[in-house]
């Protein structure tokens, strides 16, 4: 589930042509009368809209903080954007070609639909994304 959100979020944000150098991520218990879940956002070392780099970062937040408990909601935000015409190159890390499976991926999707192509972690019982290309706004279409 939170690779699927980290997918939609960073879509969006290279659609916008944005990066964000700050990840945040929400969680809320599924319990109503005992409320827990947690709020936390950390601080990318470079602003970034690759969707695996955000999906690491969101990914530590969840497991140095959940509970262990139910979990009925999960937000993922990107904020402190910036313009994704300028960044730092590295050469430790294959970030062009991160950049490049992402734009196809966003290709092929503005093409021929949200569900036209995958990540095999979507379609397992935990994936969301197959539930949420059938929605708009959370509600069926």
């Amino acid at each position: 589930m939170l690779l699927d959100l980290c997918t939609e979020v960073c879509r969006r944000a290279r659609k916008k042509k944005l990066m964000g150098n700050v990840v945040s991520l929400g969680i809320s218990g599924a319990d109503f009368d005992f409320r827990t879940g947690f709020h936390r956002q950390v601080k990318m070392p470079d602003p970034s809209n690759i969707t695996v780099d955000v999906y690491e970062f969101a990914k530590k937040l969840f497991h140095e903080n959940w509970d262990g408990l139910p979990v009925r909601r999960v937000s993922v935000s990107l904020s402190n954007l910036c313009n994704d015409d300028t960044y730092q190159l590295s050469l430790f890390d294959n970030n062009e070609q991160k950049r490049a499976v992402d734009k196809v991926m966003d290709e092929i999707k503005d093409r021929f639909g949200d569900i036209a192509i995958l990540r095999a972690s979507s379609l397992t019982t935990a994936g969301q994304a197959v539930d949420r290309a059938a929605k708009i706004g959370g509600h069926s279409k």
